[in-house]
């Protein structure tokens, strides 16, 4: 099955999805960054991107602008989101993810869920990320580009295999 470019909010979907079946809600903040997390390591393993929209860099990190606008409007007194996008059980925005879409989902899922919300905008404000580098060339609110994220997370990906070879 070929796979393109998805709405960020199927994506944002299947996050949430995971969070219910895991008994737990997702906060606005791990939402966007776990979207942007994927669309990252999507663009390195896979060289195309996983969204079709845009990511901006705001104060507290890399944002999708549409998921944090829509589910922004979808969240409790803690920041927990508390519907899917669409008729709020995700039943209007179903579809069918590649295997290879569903591997770096899961895999971006398993890994970052155990870290807090603002643990998770730490980790997107290190030094020499595509957020500090957009930031201090643009300032907040400037696009961040899929080249940009690519770079990053191929280079992650390298350091990670030799960190794991030793």
């Amino acid at each position: 099955m070929f796979s393109k470019a998805r709405s960020s909010l199927l994506i944002a979907n299947y996050f949430l999805k995971k969070a219910a079946e895991d008994g737990k809600k997702l906060t606005i903040m791990q939402l966007v960054k776990f979207v942007y997390f994927a669309h990252g390591w999507y663009l390195a393993f896979h060289n195309k991107p996983l969204i079709k929209e845009k990511v901006q860099a705001w104060k507290f990190g890399p944002v999708i602008p549409e998921v944090y606008n829509y589910f922004n409007l979808l969240t409790d007194g803690d920041n927990q989101v508390l519907r899917f996008a669409g008729d709020g059980d995700g039943d209007a925005l179903k579809v069918e993810f590649t295997k290879e879409e569903i591997n770096v989902l899961d895999q971006v899922y398993d890994i970052y869920r155990k870290y807090t919300p603002f643990r998770l905008s730490d980790i997107t404000h290190e030094q020499g990320t595509p957020w500090s580098n957009t930031t201090e060339n643009g300032g907040h609110w400037a696009e961040i580009s899929n080249d940009e994220i690519k770079r990053f997370y191929i280079e992650k990906h390298r350091k990670n295999i030799a960190k794991n070879a030793t």
